[in-house]
């Protein structure tokens, strides 16, 4: 009896046991799953990035992201891409919290990430690049950019009286062990230049600038700046991205009003192709991807005695707006520096920067095409003609959408609304609305599995308007939207520059507003998997139309703007 209620017994145990241990072993894989930062808390220096990836999900099953610095002065915080944020520093010595928010299914998870902001670390030897998130590619042409005579009287307004005491190596061959700092020379003992001059030493420029991960400037003793896109706090990649830019008060880092000036001159030194950046409004310079870029604005270029040119840009043009240019914040420029598709490589380029001028021409430094002085530059926003209190949306476009030939999508039904950032409405003529917030917000479409981009010899996208410029792209059907999504883009388009226009200028200005077809080349594109992505975003803050809404700040308004696409299309090769 004894021995049967033992074994009995035994029995019984050995089940509870194998019960119990089923149960930890389905926690433990329930807490592998569970949602969570890739660092509970960070260290990060004043003027620098950080990324911060999230885990255990894959960003197609994440509906929402959001992200929010519980003070902005101490650090900032921005998306990239749904799995992941990134976190800039702001004042060192002071710590602060970034609230993260995902969505997924009906269940939203909150994370919380303790950030601390250190001091900028400052060492001697160079590194090689790495590699980071597009921006935009050159824009079309606002206005061509005319070259007068090479003994035109605009000229540097002094020549360099020392050569620069180091210069920042081009094409280094191998990635050294750790991100350090050049060699400063010493700083002038001179006084700094005041406006209308701008102030070019280290002391007035961008956090960004400094913190080495956008290009390596050495500044001069003789305030002379030699610059290179070659980015020494990164250890791989390409120079795509690279610029150098100061505040316009560097003191308070606020904003200016430059509306006593028509134009600014930049005199430098360079081959490469020059794209200028600006700051201004709402718009936070700290920041290198909160810059309004502008490729091929020039109005006028001198060739100057010494191999230097000294380029003219009209303030309206380059802000953006004539309010933005009251509330001016930054200015600066980048190098073109084309990407070569290898992330293990990179072809920088040089300059040497000689100084950047306010200037009044009184309009001559804006496009000598355009003689009418009632401002005709569809380009030109003029926002004393726009009544920013105006709640109602400007009025869709009456000119005929134009039809395009080849296989139509569905915009409808192949719209994913896992991937994109922002919703869209069918309207009753059949367009599609597309329900932007911000800039940079991208709409996705899916293609069918049974669709080979390898076929097909372009892609067009019809835009029945568009109130600023936009960036069409096009995606391998595996994509998944993990870290760097952006890079895996294997072709580009930025059309409707200045808006949508059915005419455009010969320097591709807008002529008429009106529908415009934006054209994704697949010319000599290969693509590995069938199906794939189409997407539609407003190109950064650039190339804003004359008659776009604006909020207060100079910047789109995007509640008060249409933005609609009548159809895409598969052309066949």
């Amino acid at each position: 009896m004894k021995k049967n209620f033992k074994r009995t017994l035994a029995k019984v145990m050995a089940v509870a046991l194998t019960v119990s241990m089923v149960g930890v072993a389905s926690t433990d894989a329930d807490a592998a799953k569970k949602i969570k930062l890739s660092s509970k808390s960070i260290s990060v220096a004043k003027g620098a990035t950080k990324k911060v990836t999230i885990k255990n999900v894959k960003a197609k099953k994440v509906k929402k992201l959001t992200v929010k610095s519980k003070n902005k002065k101490i650090a900032t915080v921005k998306k990239a891409g749904k799995t992941a944020f990134k976190v800039t520093g702001k004042k060192a010595g002071k710590s602060t919290k970034v609230t993260v928010k995902v969505k997924v299914g009906k269940k939203t998870t909150k994370l919380t990430l303790k950030v601390k902001v250190t001091k900028a670390k400052k060492v001697v030897a160079t590194a090689a690049p790495a590699t980071t998130a597009p921006t935009a590619a050159p824009a079309a042409s606002a206005s061509a950019s005319a070259t007068p005579a090479a003994n035109a009287s605009t000229k540097p307004a002094t020549t360099p009286s020392a050569k620069p005491v180091a210069t920042p190596s081009a094409t280094p061959d191998e990635a050294t062990p750790a991100p350090t700092e050049p060699v400063q020379p010493e700083p002038p003992t001179t006084e700094a230049k005041k406006l209308p001059e701008l102030n070019l030493r280290r002391e007035a420029a961008t956090e960004w600038t400094l913190g080495g991960e956008y290009g390596t400037a050495i500044f001069n003793t003789d305030d002379t700046i030699s610059y290179s896109s070659y980015a020494w706090a990164k250890k791989a990649g390409d120079c795509y991205n690279n610029g150098i830019a100061w505040y316009i008060d560097p003191a308070k880092k606020g904003k200016v009003d430059l509306s006593a000036y028509t134009d600014l001159e930049l005199t430098i030194k360079t081959d490469a192709e020059i794209k200028f950046m600006t700051w201004g409004g709402s718009a936070d310079a700290a920041s290198f991807w909160d810059k309004n870029d502008n490729w091929g604005a020039a109005s006028k270029t001198v060739e100057n005695a010494d191999g230097s040119k000294t380029i003219t840009y009209n303030l309206e043009k380059i802000f953006g707006s004539a309010t933005k240019v009251k509330k001016a914040v930054a200015v600066g420029l980048t190098l073109k520096s084309d990407k070569d598709g290898d992330d293990s490589g990179f072809s920088a380029r040089t300059a040497t920067i000689y100084g950047i001028k306010f200037v009044n021409n009184g309009g001559a430094g804006t496009d000598t095409n355009n003689t009418d002085t009632n401002n005709t530059d569809t380009n030109n926003v003029d926002t004393n003609n726009v009544d920013t209190n105006n709640t109602d949306k400007p009025e869709p476009t009456k000119a005929p959408i134009p039809e395009v030939a080849g296989e139509k999508v569905n915009v409808k039904t192949s719209y994913d609304a896992a991937f994109s950032d922002n919703d869209i409405t069918e309207l009753e003529d059949g367009n599609i609305k597309l329900n932007l917030s911000g800039k940079n917000n991208r709409v996705w479409f899916k293609l069918g599995e049974e669709i080979d981009l390898n076929d097909y010899s372009a892609i067009k996208v019809v835009f029945a308007n568009a109130p600023q410029q936009m960036t069409i792209s096009v995606f391998e059907g595996s994509e998944t939207k993990g870290d760097n999504w952006w890079n895996n883009a294997v072709a580009n388009a930025y059309p409707c520059y200045g808006g949508s226009a059915s005419k455009r200028s010969e320097d591709g200005g807008v002529a008429v507003r009106g529908p415009e077809v934006g054209t994704i080349d697949l010319t000599g594109k290969t693509f590995t998997s069938k199906g794939g992505f189409i997407t539609v975003a407003p190109n950064a803050v650039t190339g804003i139309a004359s008659d776009a809404v604006l909020n207060e700040d100079g910047d789109l308004d995007f509640a008060k703007n249409d933005f609609t696409i009548a159809s895409i299309v598969l052309v066949k090769k």
